[in-house]
């Protein structure tokens, strides 16, 4: 503000180059809020859909528990991570938007649109170009796994966006100022609280850390001081985890080919896709020489837990090889991929674009919206009780493959009810009584053998299919239809 010469206060006139950064500061902020939006549609558009799936089931029983020392013991009891940040959120976050599934799922997707705008702030960090931030910003939007465990009520999208935080703090230039600090111990030791997996991008932030102590002032003493911290507060989860084991092993956990190919399920496609967006990101790190602190943080976020757990896999269970393992480096992915995309002629970004949109959407369309991918129990409950009647109480066998995996009974009996009998099939298979036989589905084809050929209806068989599941009913023998014997 000035004076003008009748002692009035007039708005000072403002610099050109000052009013062209605030309207590009504006018009971003504007496009930041349409890229968020589209993330929310992309991440909460029919949550509710399908039913819960048993990882989904443990997490929603401990939250929905009735005080928070109720549900650290159950979680103890049910859920091998012991992880108690994400299950004490969802208990608050089901007190005041009810405990519905898809209010339970609505925090995850939560989390994923956050991740979206940390991305471009990090994108914004790193590179002294925008248009590598909106690339990377981009491609979270859309990223099929990134998309996939933000509509899941477990605590994946959660670590993903602590991860994300976490960098953005470590990527911060200048010193470390105590709130800085503060905030860094506090997103490692949400980390920690969050999921056993945790720890790999703890020793991930702390190895760049000590690596970067020229730029952020953190002397060997006082780095120690920051992990020491951490690490003291995290003593108990660390326990917890101890005390606890993996409930299975993943039979390619030791595979050279999956430790290689683990960033395809980021964009979707096949090695040679991969072998396009290694490309791309080797022509943007030769562009990125100037900027090596950049480089040096995403390499350390991708590479780093991703090779501690390949290596753990060796040497204990072999464990390398879900998604949902690797999910929280994907952001770092993403960003080298956008400053990539970021330094080609616009026509052969374009062009890369468009085939890596191509190859999302078909991602997104086969493994996070088709039916069938999970069982849906609540939709064979609705059918079993449209026939039964909705106060029978239905006999369920339930065809498992592995007798090490039963979470599918305590899924079924959670929509069917506690009366219903729930039970693992055993043969001989049909009796004479009126009961069902669940087989799970993989890609429309029964997962399990089946004891009879159930491609039609026969006279003692009713067949009838649900999203990821094939439920047989026994007829009763006097209901069944007389058979001649010489046919």
């Amino acid at each position: 503000m000035t004076t003008n010469g009748d002692g009035q206060t007039v708005p000072a006139t403002q610099p050109p180059e000052d009013i062209e950064r605030r309207q590009v500061r504006q018009r971003e902020l504007a496009a930041l809020i349409g890229l968020l939006a589209v993330a929310a549609v992309v991440r909460f558009a029919g949550l509710g859909r399908a039913s819960l799936w048993y990882d989904e089931l443990v997490s929603y029983q401990v939250a929905a528990e009735a005080t928070p020392l109720a549900a650290l013991e159950r979680l103890h009891r049910t859920d091998a991570t012991r992880a108690p940040l994400h299950p004490l959120m969802l208990q608050g976050w089901f007190r005041v938007f009810g405990t519905s599934v898809p209010a339970g799922r609505a925090l995850s997707a939560v989390c994923g649109v956050a991740l979206v705008a940390v991305v471009f702030l990090l994108g914004r960090c790193l590179f002294d170009d925008g248009r590598a931030a909106w690339w990377a910003a981009g491609l979270t939007t859309f990223s099929p796994p990134l998309v996939y465990y933000a509509r899941e009520l477990r605590m994946y999208a959660l670590l993903v966006l602590v991860s994300a935080l976490g960098w953005l703090v470590a990527a911060l230039r200048g010193q470390w100022t105590r709130w800085r600090t503060l905030l860094y111990v506090f997103l490692v030791v949400a980390l920690g609280y969050t999921h056993p997996l945790g720890g790999l991008m703890i020793a991930a932030l702390a190895v760049f850390v000590a690596l970067d102590r020229r730029n952020n002032g953190l002397n060997v003493p006082r780095w120690l001081a920051v992990h020491g911290l951490a690490a003291l507060l995290l003593v108990p989860a660390v326990g917890a985890y101890l005390s606890s084991s993996p409930t299975y092993d993943e039979p390619a956990g030791r595979s050279l080919r999956l430790l290689l190919g683990f960033p395809i399920g980021f964009i979707g496609g096949n090695f040679w896709i991969l072998g396009g967006c290694v490309a791309v990101i080797a022509a943007g790190l030769r562009s990125a020489a100037r900027q090596p602190r950049a480089v040096l943080l995403l390499l350390v976020w991708l590479l780093g837990p991703v090779l501690l757990l390949y290596g753990a896999s060796w040497i204990g269970r072999p464990l390398f090889g879900p998604a949902r393992y690797t999910l929280f480096v994907a952001p770092a992915y993403l960003l080298l991929l956008g400053y990539g995309l970021a330094r080609l002629p616009a026509i052969a970004a374009l062009g890369a674009g468009v085939v890596l949109a191509g190859c999302m959407a078909q991602e997104l369309k086969t493994t996070v919206y088709a039916d069938g991918l999970k069982a849906d129990w609540k939709a064979a409950a609705v059918l079993i009780r449209s026939i039964d009647g909705p106060a029978a109480r239905p006999d369920v066998a339930i065809a498992v493959v592995d007798r090490r995996y039963l979470g599918e009974l305590d899924v079924a009996r959670h929509y069917l009810g506690t009366a219903a009998r729930i039970r693992v099939a055993e043969p001989p298979w049909p009796d004479d009584q009126a009961g069902w036989l669940a087989v799970g589905l993989r890609q429309g084809r029964p997962a399990a053998p089946l004891p009879l050929d159930v491609a039609v209806p026969t006279p003692i068989l009713e067949v009838y299919r649900v999203p990821g599941l094939l439920l047989l009913r026994a007829r009763a023998a006097e209901s069944r239809p007389a058979v001649d014997p010489s046919r």
